[in-house]
């Protein structure tokens, strides 16, 4: 799974899980009545989080049934703008966890906004699970307050990937002044640039840091292959993620 980027979940006091979304929107219903063997999705109630999860759809993602694809949506329902934020899915109260970072200034979520995505989850063929929970974990607001009890760790992914992405973007600016759009090309030809992590940080941060490189990278080629050279300027000036917005 990619960390949302993708990126790639309870919560700091105690909640009980609520058995029902018992009326999945947007043709979910129907999903739910093509198989028993469809585990249950249990959306946990938690009443002073800044988001609303809502089950949109479960479905099987592969013929094989040994992994879920649930459509969550999240909701903002609090008074200010959210720029990324973490979920739980698994068969525990821990599970797996769902990171998301929204890239895009303009794309933040507004209060009373939404944002739909797909957990993939791994289910054994044989004894699927017959309850899958859904948590909040963390959101991260656009003046850099958080929520949450982040047992996912995800602020230091993030931190990780926007030290990382940022490096990146600094580099091939430099580059692109000095040398123009081609050498940027040439440098980024590999998939790799002479940029470490710092001292001091888990394998968690450092691997977000290279992953967040490729991502940069993986933008440039887009750029490239869409709009040629001009673009290539366009996508540096632009920030890693809504973080590094003015």
């Amino acid at each position: 799974m990619r960390f949302t980027i993708c990126l790639l979940f309870v919560l700091a006091f105690t909640v009980q899980p609520t058995f029902a979304q018992q009326n999945p929107q947007k043709g979910a219903t129907a999903q739910l009545a093509e198989t028993d063997q469809l585990p249950q999705v249990s959306v946990q109630s938690q009443p002073d989080a800044p988001v609303q999860l809502n089950l949109i759809q479960l479905r099987w993602a592969i013929p094989t049934r040994e992994m879920l694809d649930i459509y969550i949506e999240v909701k903002n329902v609090g008074t200010r703008a959210i720029r990324a934020y973490a979920t739980r899915a698994g068969e525990s109260a821990h599970g797996g966890c769902f990171i998301y970072n929204v890239i895009a200034p303009g794309k933040v979520i507004q209060p009373e906004q939404s944002d739909g995505r797909s957990r993939f989850v791994g289910v054994s063929r044989t004894s699927p699970p017959k309850i899958i929970y859904e948590a909040v974990d963390f959101v991260e607001f656009t003046d850099g307050t958080t929520w949450g009890d982040d047992r996912c760790e995800a602020a230091e992914l993030l931190a990780g990937a926007r030290a990382g992405g940022n490096a990146a973007i600094e580099m091939l600016r430099r580059i692109l002044k000095q040398e123009g759009p081609k050498a940027v090309l040439q440098k980024i030809k590999n998939y790799t640039l002479e940029l470490e992590p710092p001292a001091g940080h888990s394998d968690r941060w450092k691997s977000a840091f290279h992953g967040a490189i490729r991502n940069v990278i993986d933008r440039v080629k887009r750029a490239y292959d869409s709009e040629e050279l001009p673009e290539i300027e366009t996508i540096l000036n632009k920030p890693y993620d809504a973080a590094g917005a003015k």
